[in-house]
């Protein structure tokens, strides 16, 4: 009896223990309306989540060498992302499956990796259909340009990826767009690089979107 009582003793000290370390852990995140990729901050802070009336927020936890980054809806995370330091830049690797129910969606990967400095994100993103490489990008992106390059090779994913390789690779290619933002309010007014306007986007969870109403943003670059 004394060992079981012993027993339940401690798992009561290490629960509670556990309990403040996670509640210690929860404390560190700041919630923050919007989430600024370009300069990896936290934008409009929020101190009081009861009385915050927007639907969608961020949690960031930032350390010396990296960021964990939750976008929320109420309370929910809807993803997380983790930036993490590297010779002097940050970068971030993802990979998303296709949700999609339909059937000629399945077997579709999804992948990103960004290097971000000096306020610009390079962007190389490509896809995986059933093992397939697909559909590869390399883009460059400040808040007031953008240029994609498509049809990249896989050569991108078997050489290293830095910030000087990407800008060589871009200044090679022959098949790119280049794209001029403008900020209004809480839109961005995308032109072509002759002047031509290509799109008008409002500020949404996530990225940019020109069919979401809603004005709480995660800031990433237009792609």
């Amino acid at each position: 009896m004394m060992v079981n009582n012993m027993t339940i003793f401690l798992i009561n000290i290490f629960f509670i223990f556990f309990s403040c370390q996670s509640k210690k852990n929860d404390g560190n995140y700041i919630l923050y309306k919007y989430f600024d990729e370009y300069n990896l901050k936290g934008v409009n802070k929020i101190d009081n989540i009861e009385n915050y009336e927007g639907k969608y927020y961020v949690s960031v936890l930032a350390a010396k060498d990296s960021i964990i980054l939750h976008k929320m809806q109420k309370n929910k995370i809807i993803e997380k992302l983790v930036y993490f330091k590297k010779k002097g830049n940050w970068e971030l690797n993802s990979r998303e499956e296709n949700s999609g129910n339909e059937k000629s969606f399945k077997g579709i990967s999804y992948y990103h990796k960004k290097i971000i400095k000096n306020d610009t994100i390079y962007n190389y993103s490509y896809n995986l259909i059933n093992g397939k490489y697909t559909n590869g990008c390399l883009s460059y992106t400040t808040k007031q340009k953008s240029i994609f390059c498509y049809d990249c090779g896989i050569d991108i994913l078997e050489n290293k990826l830095d910030t000087e390789y990407a800008k060589q690779y871009l200044k090679e290619c022959n098949n790119k767009e280049v794209f001029y933002k403008k900020y209004i309010g809480d839109r961005m007014f995308i032109y072509y690089e002759d002047g031509t306007l290509f799109d008008v986007r409002s500020f949404c969870f996530g990225y940019f979107d020109s069919d979401e109403k809603n004005n709480e943003s995660f800031i990433d670059e237009y792609q």
